[in-house]
């Protein structure tokens, strides 16, 4: 998946838990780079066998301490943030 997370010099890290079909598959650990502070990210991770559901495939994002830019006093925005996702691609292991 691509994503534009929201990190700056106030907002360092951010700790995403991933659920697949209720279920926790892993963690993702994003931080600030003040080399590509706005750029897109690719992450790949890899959805664990016993979470899958032949029938449907349910994935969450979970960060359990959002922030917003108006908690870190840089504008009024009040929305709580983690990251932007631009896109999200599935693909067999098989491939």
């Amino acid at each position: 998946m691509d994503v534009i997370p929201f990190l700056n010099e106030k907002n360092k890290e951010i700790d995403i838990d991933v659920f697949v079909n209720g279920k926790f598959n892993n963690n993702l650990n994003l931080k600030f780079d003040k080399n590509s502070e706005k750029n897109k990210r690719k992450i790949i991770f890899q959805i664990k066998n016993e979470n899958i559901d032949k029938n449907y495939l349910n994935i969450e994002f979970k960060n359990d301490s959002p922030i917003s830019p108006f908690d870190l006093l840089l504008s009024p925005d009040s929305r709580q943030l983690n990251f932007l996702l631009l896109n999200f691609n599935l693909f067999s292991k098989n491939i």
